[in-house]
């Protein structure tokens, strides 16, 4: 038998089953050298027919994407090219490192407007098709969630920006931290449920409320970006929320990662017939010397009893 250092006899528990992290699409944006943003994977919006002109804002210099609040408004969605569908049991995520640029002058008059989104639509042109999300609002000098359902809109979570490195008053750049929106199925439609993470994911910071999207499981969707809808129409997102710039990177979309190996034991200094509890890390349930030592495994003891009877108790 091939020996698993990273395992402790799992295989029999999981046997006959097949672990696969399926990804749809992911750009860490290196190939973006002082661009723009777009050509095969991404869509974003382009219009010049309104003031300011709504076309190359979403840039990157290779590190990450920058989306131009100062100049964006309402609405202005980033799809990208890559469609999946969800039907049964699947489980897809949307997911990406950000921070914001918060303008100096305290919190904007106007509480919870939307600067910043995940975006699931159902297709790559910006112009058409339905756009669900759950945007982060600025609510006077803390963000928050702007439930976009079909239903109905509601605001919920407080995460004060001091808490994300941003003073309001003088402005200046957050913390990088994490979005995700998680994407099941139930009842015959597509859910999804974005939450706040720290930086690279580790640490939950606000836990929004799932929300049914309206749309039917089967159908093709696509991820991407948005500012999100907000009541103004014609002032830019920045003079409506007080956030200039989001940067954004390791954008990814498919299925939640494989679970991460929390601990690991490979037994290689366990002598034979030691006893497994004489390891720091081990406390066994019952009986200490049921699980012994033998050629760089554990295996419970030939002949064991309660009693302690046996030949296998002679090593």
């Amino acid at each position: 038998m091939k020996k698993e250092s990273a395992l402790f006899l799992l295989a029999t528990a999981v046997a006959g089953a097949t672990f696969a992290e399926q990804i749809i699409f992911e750009d860490d944006f290196s190939t973006y050298t002082g661009g723009t943003v777009n050509g095969a994977d991404w869509r974003p919006k382009w219009d010049d027919s309104v003031t300011p002109a709504q076309t190359d804002l979403l840039t990157s210099d290779g590190t990450y994407a920058v989306l131009d609040n100062s100049r964006a408004l309402r609405n202005y969605h980033a799809p990208t090219t890559h469609g999946f569908t969800l039907e049964g049991d699947d489980n897809m995520i949307i997911k990406a490192d950000m921070r914001f640029v918060h303008a100096p002058g305290g919190a904007p008059e106007t509480p919870n407007q939307s600067f910043f989104s995940l975006n699931l639509s159902t297709s790559t042109n910006w112009w058409e098709g339905s756009h669900v999300n759950k945007a982060l609002v600025m609510r006077n000098a803390a963000i928050g969630f702007k439930h976009d359902g079909t239903a109905e809109v509601w605001v919920e979570g407080w995460v004060p920006v001091s808490d994300l490195g941003v003073d309001a008053t003088a402005g200046g750049t957050s913390d990088w931290f994490s979005v995700q929106s998680s994407l099941i199925v139930s009842n015959g439609t597509i859910w999804i449920d974005t939450d706040i993470y720290g930086e690279g994911g580790n640490g939950l910071i606000a836990d929004g409320t799932p929300m049914d999207t309206g749309l039917a499981e089967g159908t093709m969707v696509y991820a991407g970006v948005t500012t999100g809808f907000n009541e103004d129409p014609s002032n830019t997102v920045e003079a409506v929320t007080q956030v200039s710039e989001v940067h954004f990177d390791n954008f990814y979309v498919g299925t939640p990662p494989l679970e991460t190996v929390i601990w690991a034991e490979d037994f290689d200094d366990l002598a034979d017939y030691a006893s497994v509890q004489t390891l720091p890390e081990w406390d066994v349930n019952g009986n200490n010397d049921k699980w012994v030592g033998y050629n760089g495994y554990a295996m419970q003891r030939p002949n064991f009893s309660e009693e302690k009877t046996g030949t296998g108790w002679g090593a």
